[in-house]
């Protein structure tokens, strides 16, 4: 139960993932925005709180003094704060902030050790839980002689961040010129959309890719919805989005990804907030790709319900302050609940650099299934050949109930793309 002064926080999120504060006045919080400031944001966190200044008038902005939440503290006296909400990048800063406040959270500790992709695969394997086989080390001190003992000069392998989004840095490689080749393009995006220093490599699992969300309330996993990943491999290796199918149909294979990633929440005693698990299916069943301690953000979707009249970001919200009493419904039967209409995010990619002198929204406006868009380019602009989510053209979001609609819309998608950007 809410009460006069409680205040809902969130630190340094996107414009997607600050969406539980325009819900202020529906549960009665007051909206606060901390931004914490880092030497390479990934995001511009004060352009995303003077958006938010706009939709919600009585938004309170706190900037932190320091990356210590100690400091912070002062600063907060006033407010009772019942949720603090971050980013994938200050996740460990907030849950040191609650555990100060003494409010609810998950352990600081672990939650450095699910942020790792390497750690983290280390302690599931240790818990007998299923996960990639993972050399984990720094960019600069492995050889490729240890690469080749560690995998038995088996490829491909996958080269990663420890940590990172988008798919920013991930590179497939099929032999050890690749593999040198992916180090030496790490060092350069390094600079450009700060990729860590200290890298993963894995085997490639090939089969179906999976995205699996849930929000989690003292311990009580729900999930909320699942994602189709369409992904292809270009010639430099980079893994490049397609489109992201919502999934209506709940086989034997959801079915498993759903309990596989259950057990990692237990094994990781994750107690509150939502998590975004990536899952590959092949021949031995579900794997972990990688677990992101926040919304699924991918696209505008988050504004539609996915589990009765209930949104994302709602759900993600309802996780910190509902102590279950909304969310036990869906404890057990979430399935029952989930929306059945078909929506499907596409990806527009460019094959090749080239100046932008496009104007795509009329076409896409007129699809019988659109629903939203967005463009990253402007006229004049020059645009880079695709490989990372971040260089997209731009997204087109379609649903309709009528899932052939949809599918006869994906064709034209294909179509207007294979005529402009290829």
């Amino acid at each position: 139960m809410i009460k006069k002064n409680d205040a809902v926080v969130c630190i340094n999120t996107t414009l997607r993932s600050s969406m539980p504060l325009t819900l202020y006045k529906k549960y009665n919080f007051t909206p606060i925005y901390i931004y914490l400031e880092n030497k390479k944001p990934f995001v511009d966190y004060i352009a995303v709180y003077k958006e938010f200044k706009k939709k919600i008038p009585g938004l309170v902005v706190i900037r932190a003094p320091s990356l210590n939440p100690k400091d912070i503290l002062p600063k907060l006296k006033k407010y009772n704060i019942i949720a603090l909400m971050p980013y994938e990048e200050s996740v460990v800063y907030a849950d040191e902030l609650a555990s100060l406040l003494k409010i609810k959270g998950n352990d600081p500790k672990m939650t450095l050790i699910k942020k790792d992709k390497g750690m983290l695969n280390e302690y599931l394997e240790k818990k007998h839980i299923r996960v990639p086989k993972t050399l984990r080390s720094t960019s600069k001190n492995i050889s490729l002689t240890q690469i080749d003992k560690f995998f038995k000069n088996k490829f491909p392998i996958i080269i990663k961040p420890v940590e990172g989004t988008g798919s920013i840095g991930v590179v497939c490689c099929n032999n050890k010129k690749e593999v040198e080749d992916a180090l030496r393009l790490n060092n350069t995006l390094g600079s450009k959309f700060r990729v860590d220093k200290e890298m993963i490599y894995q085997e490639c699992i090939k089969g179906t890719e999976y995205v699996v969300n849930f929000v989690s309330s003292n311990g009580k996993h729900v999930f909320t919805d699942c994602w189709k990943y369409h992904k292809y491999i270009n010639n430099l290796g980079n893994s490049i989005y397609k489109m992201d199918e919502y999934v209506t149909n709940f086989n034997p294979e959801v079915l498993k990804c759903i309990e596989y990633c259950k057990k990692i929440l237990d094994a990781t005693n994750h107690k509150y907030g939502p998590t975004h698990f990536e899952v590959m299916y092949d021949k031995k069943g579900p794997v972990l790709i990688e677990l992101n301690l926040r919304m699924f953000g991918g696209h505008n979707f988050l504004n539609n319900p996915v589990i009765d009249k209930y949104s994302t970001y709602e759900l993600a919200l309802l996780s910190y302050i509902d102590d279950a009493k909304i969310l036990n419904k869906y404890l057990k039967e979430p399935l029952k609940y989930s929306n059945k209409e078909t929506r499907v995010a596409y990806c527009l990619t460019a094959e090749k650099s080239f100046k932008y002198n496009l104007n795509p929204l009329p076409f896409f406006k007129k699809l019988k299934s659109y629903y939203e868009s967005e463009f990253n380019y402007k006229i004049g602009d020059l645009v880079p050949k695709t490989t990372t989510l971040f260089e997209l053209i731009g997204e087109v979001q379609l649903k309709n109930k009528n899932r052939k609609v949809v599918l006869g819309d994906i064709k034209k998608c294909e179509a207007w793309e294979k005529q402009y950007l290829s």
